[in-house]
């Protein structure tokens, strides 16, 4: 309230004080705040980056002082100038005079208090400012299009001072005085833009990346790199949380929901890396601290420039198991370390082609053809928690590509005649049992009756997750290399779904030959092993021969069929990011 107050005395006060002057010179003052707004708007970002790039300042200080130095500077010049070279004056009629003294008077005061308004807006102040925010909760309302999620609006200036000013120069860049990238292909809305990146978490929070190349790196230029995104139409399951957080119920309950996209409407996903450049600093470590509309995605949409905040994030969160989460434009999220890769979704037209993301101000990065995926990449952002260390990372892939994924294949074909009993065959498809040996024992040559393929009950796919085991060690440690009595091995699908370990197999170096062990427990209403207990049991397989470097592990799982999404791999209490899809 008390900055809408201000900004409408302050309107009125020059817009009375431009009646008194007249006409002629309100017009001439006119084209000196347009001029000067045009100057502003168009180069502050140019002149921040000099600024901070020379001086290692920080951005989210020195941006808004480069928005209205220069207005002012630019405006002061042109009003010397005038002042010098047009000595003159019309006389017109008197309320002719005042009235057109007044209207010009009024463009100058709108012109002049916006840029007031955005530069104030603009500062690292967090929450609201002087009682304004761009946008509110509705105490009690629900979204009219999504009855479960909580509603927002949109607020704005009694003068819409800041809109005008924008607006304004929006509509001039894109005309005579375009560039080759005009104002609103970066900025659609840039009042919007504005609120976006500096809704902030905390006051501390950066709305805009630091440039501290030797400490750091460069925020802008290595804040923020694209991995590679998709489109998707169908439905996205989510885990959503109503109410904002109070003292009282700091962790309001996330229910599960079906996130779908509305009339006209798409899903964009981009999978990024949050650069450390770009993160809070505190101290000796760093953080990302942020909201979700600090992540902006923008393109064009029938030919106009639009964008839009991002509506779904995936940070690997442990309380939802890594699922994806619905967010508010209020939602904190803490990342802990340096780079971090996460999911983010935007809901955008269905005609949108996106041009670049950005993260807070600046830290920019483009969607290519070169990173589209035709189907979206199946997988969460998984993390781990080091107690000893209190903080998490980002845990690297482990399986091998090669046979990983959705596979019912054996690991090479098996002659028929080298089963023996406690291995079930039907219909040339190995339904369950073990056996274990040298690969030639049981390696077909292909001349012979033989099987290459598990049997998958009706309704079900296989899942297989091969691996090095020397390999895994090296990247998430001893937990994942011979684990056998002691864990229980699991998958996680998007929908919160878990599927449990059915069989395993191993391939190592024993002497001058391979040597493989395989345990299939079949169909689960007719296992091999009843007292399977979805561990690691090999039974002639050792420690040290898992530890070569020429080892391999397949971890075997059954899937309902489905369009459904292995986000995680669980091992005891731990979990891995598992990345892979199961077809309808």
């Amino acid at each position: 309230m008390l900055f809408n107050i201000i900004a409408l005395v302050l309107v009125l006060a020059i817009t009375f004080m431009h009646s008194i002057f007249g006409l002629f010179s309100g017009l001439i003052n006119v084209f000196c705040c347009i001029i000067a707004a045009v100057v502003a708007l168009g180069s502050y970002d140019a002149l921040n980056q000099v600024v901070t790039g020379s001086l290692n300042l920080n951005s989210a200080y020195t941006e808004p002082i480069c928005l209205v130095v220069l207005f002012v500077l630019t405006l002061l010049l042109l009003r010397t100038l005038a002042d010098n070279y047009i000595r003159g004056n019309v006389t017109l009629p008197m309320y002719v005079d005042w009235g057109g003294g007044a209207v010009c008077g009024f463009v100058n005061a709108q012109l002049c208090v916006g840029i007031l308004i955005i530069g104030i807006l603009m500062l690292p102040i967090g929450g609201t400012k002087l009682g304004f925010s761009r946008y509110v909760r509705v105490e009690g309302g629900t979204d009219a299009e999504r009855p479960y999620m909580a509603q927002v609006e949109r607020q704005s200036f009694w003068t819409r001072s800041d809109e005008f000013t924008a607006g304004l120069v929006s509509l001039i860049s894109s005309g005579s005085m375009r560039s080759k990238r005009s104002f609103a292909e970066v900025y659609p809305d840039f009042t919007d833009a504005v609120f976006l990146s500096t809704n902030t978490v905390q006051p501390e929070s950066l709305p805009s990346p630091l440039r501290a190349k030797k400490t750091g790196g460069d925020g802008f230029t290595k804040g923020l790199t694209v991995e590679e995104w998709w489109e998707r139409s169908d439905p996205l399951d989510v885990r959503y949380r109503k109410d904002a957080p109070t003292e009282k119920n700091p962790k309001p309950p996330l229910s599960p929901q079906s996130f779908k996209p509305g009339p006209g409407m798409k899903l964009i996903g981009v999978r990024m890396t949050l650069g450390s450049a770009a993160a809070d600093r505190q101290k000796t470590s760093k953080k990302h601290l942020f909201r979700p509309t600090q992540i902006r995605l923008v393109g064009q949409a029938d030919k106009h420039p639009r964008q839009y905040p991002a509506r779904v994030l995936n940070t690997g969160d442990k309380e939802i198991r890594g699922a994806n989460r619905l967010v508010n434009f209020d939602d904190n999220f803490s990342l802990e370390g340096g780079d971090q890769e996460i999911d983010a979704y935007f809901e955008v037209d269905q005609d949108f082609v996106p041009s670049f993301v950005e993260y807070r101000r600046h830290a920019r990065a483009e969607l290519t053809r070169a990173n589209l995926k035709e189907d979206a990449p199946l997988g969460a952002i998984a993390t781990k928690t080091d107690s000893s260390k209190n903080r998490q990372e980002k845990t690297p892939r482990f399986y091998n590509r090669q046979g990983s994924g959705e596979n019912f294949k054996l690991p090479f074909n098996v002659k028929l005649a080298a089963l023996r009993s406690g291995v079930t065959i039907k219909a040339k498809q190995l339904v369950k049992g073990r056996f274990s040996g040298n690969r030639t024992r049981f390696e077909s040559n292909g001349n012979e009756p033989e099987t290459n393929a598990f049997a998958v009950p009706d309704g079900s796919h296989m899942l297989q997750v091969r691996y090095t085991p020397q390999k895994a060690q090296s990247i998430v440690g001893d937990v994942f290399n011979f684990v056998g009595q002691l864990n229980q091995f699991s998958v996680r699908d998007d929908r919160g779904n878990e599927h449990r370990l059915v069989g395993y197999y191993a391939i190592v170096k024993r002497g001058r030959n391979q040597f493989v062990e395989l345990f299939y427990n079949g169909a689960p209403d007719d296992p091999a092993d009843p007292s399977f207990r979805y561990m690691l049991d090999f039974k002639s397989v050792n420690r040290k021969e898992l530890d070569a470097p020429d080892a391999e592990v397949g971890l075997l799982f059954l899937i309902d069929r489905g369009d459904v999404r292995i986000t995680k791999l669980e091992i005891g209490n731990k979990e891995y990011d598992a990345q892979f899809s199961i077809s309808p």
